[in-house]
Parts: C-alpha cells; structure tokens; sequence
C-alpha cells in the first residue's frame, strides 16, 4: 500500500503506511506463494473536529485548555504528531482518557483554530479558541481589614474562578465581569502581606488591627439599640455587657448594633466587643447605663 511493503503483524496500523499525499489507495496482500491485489481501493478519509468544543467565554494564554471527548487513537494512532493553535505549534500536549490537555504560553490575544497535522491528514476545528489578556490593576485600597470586601478590576473572563493568595492564605473567586473580581479579606493575623491573584505581579497589601470609635447612646432603655462605631468590626462576633452576651446586627465594617432586651437588668454594664478569629476580646473602656 502506498509504495510500502510490511510484515504483518497483529498490530499493524494504517499509519504504519504513511505519510499518504493520496486519498484513495489500491492495496494488496503477499502470501508468499502469491499476490492478491483488490480491485476495490481503500478510501481514506480524515477524521473531523467539528465535535470538537472550546469555552466560549475563552481562554487566558496562563491557563490551560482540556477537550474532552477526545480519542487518542482514532486521530493518532501510536504516533503523536503535530498540535497547532493557528501557527503556534503546541509542544506539552498530554492525555488522560479520553481528553486532551495543553496550555496556551505564548499565545497572544485573538481568535484561533486547532489543528492537527499529521503524516496521514491536517485537519482544522471549525470552532475557534478564544484567547484573551489577563491583567490585575493595582489595588484600589492598600490598607484593609479582616472580612473587607474589595473589588478587583482588570481583565479576565466573566465567570471564570481566580485563586486569591494573601500570606498563606488561598481562595477561590470569580470573576462578575470581564473588569471586575469581588474578594473577600481573609482571617490572617494583621500585618504586611503580598497579595497574588494567579500569574498576576504581586502587590503590597496591609492587614490592619481592628478599632473601636465609639458607642452611642451611653444610657439606654431596655427594648433599644445601641450603636457601635469603628474600623474592622465585620469580623464581631459578639458584643459583652459584663456577663451578657449579645449577637450584633452587621451594618457595615464601621457600624454594628445590637438591641437591649427585657431580660436585662438596670446597671451599669462594661462594653466588650469578641472577634471570631482567634475569639480575640477587644475591651473598649466605654461604659452603658441601662436604665
């Protein structure tokens, strides 16, 4: 076939008498004593990657692709030839099952189609890989406190999952938008930190100590609320009168409240505030008359 002549064996392949510049081919077989040749030729015919699909949304050139579905054999055979997304040629193609998985280093910003060239065919995807930029802008505050949102903002894909590393803190967040990733400060101890969102140049970022402003009003009634003011106080668990244990209402990272109940006795009570990492207490010195 082809100009070639092989010994059989049990696993001979199509491949085996390539490359073909052909695709229709007259084979026959050599039993030794004599030469059957078939008047019907073999047809050949490439295999197609219109089932192929890619991410709509895209793809970062710092991330990877994984095409599922994919038979290793059926496009191959035992022998791996060349992967190209438009004319990058993809050097670190592996497989597990039946998917196929590459990154996209090097590849800039466009629209590309994946082919496959091999001894025996080329052959193209009908859909295209999206590849887009990955950027982070710097940090829109620099000083922050434990359980702080913050939104991000620079380029990504609209849906996709982040890792957000603070010290040895990790998390996962994804993105609202193509500009715009929503974050959370994580519970670490207060201090200076480098925050790293996947590939992104590091930046600094400085978790503070939380701090207490102000209660009001100082004398209160039973059944109303007394407001606490601050700085870092979404990380409150618990707010004390002496022995009394209360669970505030969360306003804001500066403003907490909790109302007075009947159960409460008249006195003068020292205000107390408990954070959740760490159960750390935080006295505040301030004073509540409850009448």
């Amino acid at each position: 076939m082809n100009g070639k002549s092989i010994d059989y064996r049990p696993d001979l392949i199509f491949a085996d008498f390539g490359p073909f510049k052909a695709s229709t081919f007259k084979w026959a077989v050599d039993y030794g004593n004599e030469v059957v040749e078939f008047e019907d030729a073999i047809q050949f015919k490439a295999p197609s990657l219109s089932h192929l699909k890619f991410e709509l949304n895209g793809y970062h050139s710092t991330g990877i692709i994984i095409i599922h579905d994919f038979d290793f054999y059926k496009y191959y055979g035992t022998v791996l030839p060349e992967i190209r997304v438009g004319t990058h040629k993809i050097t670190n193609a592996r497989f597990g099952g039946q998917s196929l998985i590459f990154d996209l280093k090097g590849i800039s910003e466009g629209q590309y189609p994946l082919e496959f060239i091999s001894p025996m065919y080329s052959v193209k995807s009908d859909m295209m890989i999206v590849v887009k930029k990955f950027a982070l802008n710097p940090l829109p505050k620099k000083e922050v406190y434990h359980l702080d949102q913050m939104t991000l903002t620079g380029a990504f894909i609209p849906g996709q999952g982040y890792v957000l590393s603070i010290g040895q803190s990790s998390e996962f967040f994804e993105a609202k938008s193509a500009t715009e990733i929503d974050i959370k400060i994580p519970r670490i101890p207060a201090g200076d930190y480098k925050l790293k969102l996947e590939d992104a140049p590091e930046q600094d970022i400085k978790i503070l100590d939380p701090q207490f402003t102000d209660v009001s009003p100082k004398t209160v009634s039973v059944g109303q609320n007394i407001t606490i003011t601050g700085k870092g106080l979404n990380d409150v668990d618990m707010v004390f009168l002496n022995n009394y244990a209360f669970f505030p209402s969360h306003i804001n990272g500066e403003t907490i409240q909790i109302p007075i109940p009947y159960t409460v006795l008249p006195g003068k009570y020292k205000l107390m505030l408990r954070f959740n990492y760490n159960n750390k207490d935080f006295a505040t010195n301030q004073y509540i008359e409850i009448l």
